[in-house]
Parts: C-alpha cells; structure tokens; sequence
C-alpha cells in the first residue's frame, strides 16, 4: 500500500479498533470485578490500575512521545488531544495526516 491517504486511512481504522478493544475489555474487567467487590471498590480498583498503567507508560515513552514516534516513522503524522470538559465526547481526539504534508 503506498497511496498515503489510504495507509492512512487503513492505520486509523486499526487505531479506533485498538480503543475499542481496550473499551470492551475495561467493561468486562469492570462488570466481573463489581459481582465480585461492588460498584464503589471495583471503580477505584479500575482506577488505580489504569492511573499506575499510565505512570508506567509517561516514564517509558514521555506520555504521548510513544505514539507520535510510532506512526510518524511510517510517514505518518500522529496528534493527539486528550478529552478535557467541554471538547466533545470521547477519551481524545486524534489526527492521522500525511507526516510530510
């Protein structure tokens, strides 16, 4: 595939498939642990899990460095705001472009 508007288009269907799955596997981490702790437990139990898993990855990769690195060695051009109150819906905002246009 050298068309870089369709690699492009191919790596960002991955990449909401990618969150997808992580979404999918959060909620039935999250139902399981709930039948097992409660709701109240559970939901701090997910957080605490998540916000460590987001230490390890910032000290690893300096947060979003990860990513951009990723895709931009492909050509392609990765931004990425994370949802704040007030912008919309979703966890983040990403932008798949063509790195060198």
């Amino acid at each position: 595939m050298t068309d870089p508007a369709a690699r492009a288009e191919k790596l960002s269907r991955e990449l909401d498939s990618a969150f997808r799955n992580r979404a999918d596997l959060y909620r039935l981490f999250l139902d399981e642990l709930t039948a097992e702790l409660g709701a109240e437990k559970a939901e701090a139990a997910m957080i605490r899990s998540i916000e460590k898993r987001g230490r390890e990855v910032a000290a690893a990769a300096f947060a979003g460095a990860f990513d951009r690195g990723l895709f931009e060695v492909t050509g392609v051009r990765f931004d990425n705001v994370t949802w704040t109150p007030g912008h919309g819906s979703g966890c983040c905002h990403i932008a798949l472009t063509n790195r060198d246009a």
